[in-house]
């Protein structure tokens, strides 16, 4: 399957080698489109071997399992074709329309950061930092086009998945709105086992 460019709406994928400096790299944002399976999205660094994590109720519940390199964290279950959008800002606001929006401390120590899902990911260089990283849910805008074997298939995106890193010393846990795949307001376990 290869995913072509948005017919409307969204931001083309920008390259590799972001670099990070007070003024923000040019190419961020960045944006990609991503077919979400088993209802999740990965992001890890390239040391993390088994990408992955053991949820338990805790985790289905608080809407991420975390472990130091790894996230894993829950999409709504009709998320098929997303946007994902990812960016390093100074501060963040919850968007009003967002659907879940969870916080974590997230240290790139090594790139490029693997950002997908189960079957599928994009590669994204981050500078090496330690961040608070923000997943944000929100209802998807504008149209995909899908080339696979000589066919042409369009839809509507299911979602946009905003990945938004906020470079700081001291990063936390938090439910910053609950809903979609969040079920709690509140973190209710920080550690997981992988797969």
């Amino acid at each position: 399957m290869m995913l072509i460019a948005p017919v409307d709406g969204g931001v083309v994928d920008g390259a590799a080698g972001l670099g990070h400096d007070p003024a923000m790299d040019a190419d961020l944002p960045r944006s990609f489109d991503l077919a979400v399976s088993h209802s999740q999205v990965i992001i890890h660094l390239p040391t993390v071997e088994r990408p992955g994590h053991r949820w338990e109720e805790d985790h289905l519940r608080q809407g991420f399992a975390w472990s130091e390199g790894l996230v894993s964290l829950a999409v709504p279950e009709h998320a098929e074709i997303c946007r994902v959008r990812v960016e390093i800002v100074e501060e963040h606001a919850v968007p009003a329309d967002c659907l879940s929006c969870v916080r974590v401390p997230f240290e790139v120590t090594a790139g490029p950061l693997s950002i997908g899902s189960v079957f599928e990911a994009e590669e994204v260089e981050i500078p090496l930092d330690r961040y608070a990283l923000i997943f944000t849910v929100r209802p998807g805008e504008g149209r995909w086009t899908l080339e696979l074997d000589g066919e042409t298939e369009s839809g509507e995106y299911s979602d946009l998945l905003e990945v938004t890193l906020i470079p700081t010393a001291d990063p936390s846990f938090a439910i910053l709105r609950a809903g979609g795949g969040v079920q709690v307001d509140r973190v209710l376990r920080e550690d997981a086992e992988t797969a």
